[in-house]
């Protein structure tokens, strides 16, 4: 029997509301595991994770041991959470600490870090040459920064660009021409620009200020006064069509699916997978730009190397006030 196109191609979010409100089960998992190269979420066996940031409440972890429990006997992969940009010596000590004594207990066969200590993690893989180390870009990652230090990202097994991947499609295709790098991206991503500058400062913030970082973090977006549809046309997102999902596959290794905070994301990200699997030519979407059909067309070939300088450029604007105001140019 032949794979499907998009064999493993997919990282899926665990969002706990999903799970204890009985939304999403294990048989859905089982159906579509062709698919789902892992799920991903935060240390679930360790208490310091169990605070929701978003909502500014604890965790509720009665259900997801058991379901974890279940996910590790397909062929689905775990993938724990590791990127706190704000994190202490004393507090990566303890991650290490609890991802060795629960690695198989859950069967934990991956990982999601960002820059600092990774050489620890490193050292962690030479005990346990079965882990696969993922590397998320929080900073502005770019073409450029990949390049410069291209040398220290391929000790890495994959990493992931939460940057200009979906903007730039042509340099990505020319460059992983010639380099060995697996590169992943979130692919329905909600509220972010490619090149936003201030997304440091919204993850930080998301830490500090826990359920009341949101009006801080509007006091400086620069999508705060978007339009919604300015909003859709600008989140850095592939556009909802099965061809436009294949033509990626060319340079992303794994579509990175969100949301483990939002559940109408979340929903998303289950029906995509759902017509994924039928390979429908119109995908499921939360953020489809309600558009002229020809404008549809031209923004959805255009954005894929627009370059994503969503604060220097008008093209998504112009394009929402002329359907808003059913201009003709």
């Amino acid at each position: 029997m032949n794979k499907h196109l998009f064999y493993k191609k997919f990282s899926f979010p665990i969002n706990m509301d999903m799970i204890n409100n009985n939304e999403i089960d294990i048989n859905w998992f089982i159906k579509y595991q062709d698919l789902i190269n892992d799920i991903y979420l935060p240390p679930f066996f360790d208490k310091e994770y169990t605070f929701d940031a978003h909502k500014g409440i604890p965790y509720d972890y009665t259900n997801i041991k058991e379901f974890i429990n279940k996910i590790s006997k397909t062929s689905i992969k775990i993938n724990i959470i590791y990127n706190d940009l704000l994190l202490t010596e004393e507090e990566h000590k303890n991650n290490i600490k609890k991802f060795k004594e629960n690695i198989f207990k859950y069967n934990l066969k991956e990982i999601t870090i960002v820059d600092k200590f990774s050489e620890d993690w490193f050292k962690l893989k030479e005990d346990f040459d079965f882990l696969t180390i993922k590397y998320s870009m929080t900073n502005n990652a770019n073409l450029k920064f990949i390049k410069k230090n291209i040398n220290y990202l391929k000790k890495f097994d994959l990493i992931y660009s939460h940057g200009d991947i979906l903007n730039n499609y042509d340099k990505y295709y020319e460059f992983l021409e010639t380099n060995n790098l697996k590169i992943g991206t979130v692919i329905n991503f909600y509220g972010c620009s490619a090149k936003c500058t201030k997304i440091q400062d919204h993850y930080k913030d998301f830490k500090l200020y826990k359920g009341n970082a949101q009006p801080i973090i509007d006091s400086y977006c620069p999508f705060t006064n978007q339009t919604i549809l300015q909003k859709q046309l600008k989140t850095t997102r592939l556009p909802n069509k099965i061809i436009h999902y294949k033509k990626f596959l060319n340079i992303l290794s794994i579509y990175k699916l969100q949301s483990r905070h939002d559940i109408e994301c979340s929903r998303e990200s289950k029906k995509i997978i759902e017509d994924i699997f039928e390979l429908k030519p119109i995908l499921y979407s939360v953020c489809e730009p309600n558009i002229k059909n020809i404008d549809k067309i031209k923004w959805a070939n255009y954005i894929q190397n627009c370059g994503g300088n969503c604060l220097s450029c008008s093209y998504c604007d112009d394009i929402e006030y002329r359907n808003t105001n059913e201009i003709k140019f």
